[in-house]
């Protein structure tokens, strides 16, 4: 299918310096320039163990080979849309296309694991189907900038999904690489056929070329739960990098785009999550299968959270293991008491251990090594970071953590006897809390043996 997307309106984004690419090579982030020759476009596959046989080479005549833009019937569940590309990565959502003639076996995608949710993946079709040099490929989104743009848009729409996964192959190696960034390029890397670039380019005209927007899959969340399901991959999360500059950060683009587009929680339709995974090109289809539903459950437990209404935009998560080798973890929920409103609380610390609540304008991804953790509020020039350890006002959250982790407010600043209700003041600022807009948190904390560490941080819009 050939067109344009019909996106209206997306919110506005500060374009940052670009860092480094990011390719799944050997399980790292590596550079990688555009300016690499145009000929390489996929990397040769010599050879990949295979769980199951691949699917008979398709036929020109075949129903596989022309684009379906099929779509099961819409019920009353909540949906969210699976994307792929090169084996593995289609292979491995197979039996969630809603298209008998892509998934004869039936579309398991209803009510998925009883979780709630209806699950629809789409992806073309390639002869041989464990091709190593794959190329454009046939049938739904296809691997050609116009053909995505009009497949996604259309899927999009139609399905309304409260999250999107998009899936393409990496580096020829082991690897589960979650992208954190996506780039609205003025340059691509060209595909198969003409005209061989995103029309238009950039693809986002709403912001300025160079924009960044940012995944918000529980990224450190999935690969811990790929890293303990001992499948042999080797699960990252890329912060530094992207997705390359072909159809692979093209469709990660458009799906943190649409994400973004309906961002508000208070929307008709709204989406809750988006990003994007780079799948190791010599892990077997059935093992791709296995890690893709690990990744959809822990996205699903970041929509269930978000559906429900509380705070659940957290990053560094989980942090770095504490001294009882648990990681801290704080939560939050709106109240109708105290302040804000907004209420934090914090669970798994040691034992016996004095922390307190921080807050900043801007989150660290990544986050700078302090100590045992990791600070998570950003540092960066114009940002700002506050303590909530004012003694005799409503700035102090000083707590200690009881027998069950639990951290028990000591100040008189909760309603509940834990965790700390946030005022509207911020502590060394003169301005307050104001609605609309968005701070972020996180908990400092002492450690047994004399060390500090800290939570994982959570992002609050009030």
């Amino acid at each position: 299918m050939q067109g344009s997307p019909i996106p209206l309106n997306p919110p506005l984004m500060r374009t940052i310096p670009k860092p480094m690419s990011c390719v799944a090579l050997i399980g790292l982030c590596a550079s990688w320039s555009l300016a690499a020759p145009q000929g390489v476009r996929e990397p040769a596959v010599a050879s990949r163990p295979l769980a199951s046989a691949p699917l008979s080479a398709l036929q020109d005549h075949s129903p596989l080979a022309q684009s379906t833009t099929y779509t099961a019937p819409l019920g009353t569940r909540p949906r969210i849309l699976l994307t792929g590309y090169w084996p593995p990565s289609n292979e491995a959502l197979r039996r969630f296309s809603p298209n008998p003639a892509q998934n004869p076996q039936g579309w398991i995608g209803s009510d998925w694991e009883g979780r709630g949710y209806d699950i629809y993946a789409y992806f073309p079709e390639f002869m041989p189907a464990d091709c190593s040099s794959c190329g454009q490929g046939m049938g739904d989104l296809e691997v050609d900038y116009q053909d995505t743009t009009t497949d996604f848009w259309t899927f999009a729409n139609f399905l309304a999904p409260e999250a999107i996964i998009t899936f393409s192959r990496g580096g020829i190696n082991m690897s589960w690489e979650v992208e954190m960034n996506q780039i609205n390029r003025s340059v691509w890397f060209q595909d198969y056929t003409p005209p061989r670039m995103p029309t238009p380019t950039p693809p986002d005209a709403s912001v300025p070329a160079g924009t960044y927007r940012y995944s918000s899959l529980p990224v450190e969340r999935i690969v811990q739960a790929v890293d303990q399901a001992n499948l042999g991959l080797d699960p990252e999360v890329c912060f530094s990098g992207n997705g390359g500059g072909f159809l692979s950060e093209f469709i990660a683009y458009n799906g943190v785009w649409y994400k973004e587009l309906h961002d508000d929680p208070g929307a008709l339709t709204p989406c809750y999550a988006a990003g994007h995974v780079h799948v190791g090109g010599l892990i077997d289809w059935n093992t791709a299968r296995l890690a893709a539903e690990i990744t959809l459950r822990e996205t699903i437990a970041k929509v269930d959270c978000a559906r429900s209404g509380s705070p659940c935009d957290t990053f560094c998560d989980p942090m770095d293991p504490n001294s009882t080798g648990a990681s801290t973890q704080i939560s939050g929920v709106w109240t109708a008491v105290g302040f804000t409103g907004l209420h934090l609380e914090a669970v798994s610390g040691p034992p016996g251990e004095f922390g307190y609540f921080l807050i900043g304008s801007g989150r660290d991804f990544q986050g700078v090594a302090v100590s045992q953790g990791r600070l998570c509020l950003s540092t960066a020039a114009g940002e700002t970071i506050g303590r909530y350890n004012v003694a005799g006002t409503v700035m102090q959250s000083l707590g200690q953590f009881d027998n069950s982790g639990t951290l028990i407010n000591m100040s008189g600043t909760s309603h509940f006897g834990s965790g700390f209700d946030v005022p509207y003041a911020i502590p060394n600022q003169a301005n307050t809390i104001q609605t609309g807009e968005t701070w972020h948190f996180q908990l400092w904390h002492r450690e047994m043996g004399g060390a500090s560490n800290f939570s994982n941080g959570l992002s609050v819009v009030f």
